[in-house]
């Protein structure tokens, strides 16, 4: 669809935001009849906003494409951020607009995925919000997030207690808004996982979009797949959990222990959605205070358990006793 036909644009929920795209998503989102906070544009950059070359950017990774050039170059104009990934097109995210140009053979499954894992979440804590690279269910109202690094178990057992009646908040994109109690806004009714996790919960992975072409790893609509429900509205953070899992047989297959305000907010700094970002656009004072508030109100909870599927339903036992603990938090002191 062209810019001609905005008014035609579907809109979609996504983290509490309207957003109207001509986008074809892959992942099944789910649609609203409400005005759009936000367009995301495919095909149609703003020529308002040209790629500054001539002058320095106000970010580059320190991490380097197969180029050698930094893998993201971030240059702020008055109207638009650009965000340029070498040898892509450039996204330009403005006030109420992320676009993109076409390019001659866009790489649809690219462009989703750097829009859920970098564009969107540039555009939130543009504005001022806070987000994190997290899974979270919730069960009687009450929200629990897992937040570690890739291989923890987080859409793992996301996707386990989806299963087992728990509902589905978010999978990688957790938008956390801190108060007088922190609430995270559901992000889109799909987990991503690995071709073994999804045949052990759904039997078979047929008819499933893969997240990358030849990749083992797979878009699993969680209510039309059967997996369980999805959480449309959002939920108060009750805990947030360190996953770690271990290959060895333990006796203990489940041990949950207390984080300190320190650990909380260390691991919050690290598994945001954009952590070094924050620090070079001159965000990181407003963030640190967003985090160390979730700190101070949500009890933390480092999750260490026993790698293998048997072991998950003693896992869930530990998680229901520990949610429904009503002993004092000792990191909100």
């Amino acid at each position: 669809m062209q810019r001609s036909d905005e008014n035609k644009w579907p809109v979609y929920r996504i983290c509490g935001f309207n957003v109207s795209s001509n986008f074809p998503f892959v992942d099944s989102l789910i649609r609203t009849d409400q005005a759009p906070d936000l367009r995301f544009v495919l095909g149609d950059a703003p020529t308002s906003a040209p790629l500054p070359e001539s002058v320095e950017p106000d970010y580059e990774s320190e991490l380097l494409a197969v180029s050698g050039q930094p893998a993201l170059r971030i240059y702020r104009t008055v109207d638009y951020d650009i965000l340029q990934i070498p040898g892509q097109e450039a996204i330009y995210v403005g006030g109420e607009e992320i676009s993109l140009a076409r390019g001659s053979e866009p790489q649809l499954y690219r462009i989703e995925h750097d829009f859920f894992s970098l564009s969107f979440p540039y555009y939130l804590e543009r504005r001022g919000h806070t987000v994190l690279h997290a899974s979270a269910v919730e069960r009687d109202g009450k929200a629990a997030a897992f937040l570690g690094l890739p291989g923890a178990g987080k859409s793992t057992l996301a996707s386990f207690l989806t299963s087992r009646g728990w509902g589905c908040l978010s999978d990688d994109l957790l938008f956390a808004i801190p108060g007088d109690e922190v609430y995270v806004q559901p992000s889109h009714p799909n987990l991503r996982l690995w071709k073994t996790v999804a045949e052990r919960l759904l039997g078979s992975v047929s008819g499933l979009p893969e997240v990358a072409p030849g990749t083992p790893k797979y878009i699993v609509p969680i209510e039309t797949s059967g997996l369980g429900s999805h959480s449309d509205k959002a939920a108060r953070l009750h805990r947030v959990y360190l996953p770690t899992r271990s290959r060895k047989t333990e006796a203990e297959t489940v041990r949950i222990t207390e984080v300190t305000p320190l650990e909380a907010i260390i691991a919050l700094v690290t598994h945001s959605m954009l952590p070094r970002i924050p620090h070079f656009l001159g965000w990181e004072k407003r963030r640190i205070a967003q985090l160390a508030e979730i700190a101070r109100r949500v009890a933390f909870r480092r999750l260490a358990y026993c790698d293998g599927f048997d072991n998950l339903p003693t896992l869930e036992d530990a998680l229901i006793a520990d949610m429904t603990d009503i002993s004092p938090l000792t990191n909100a002191e």
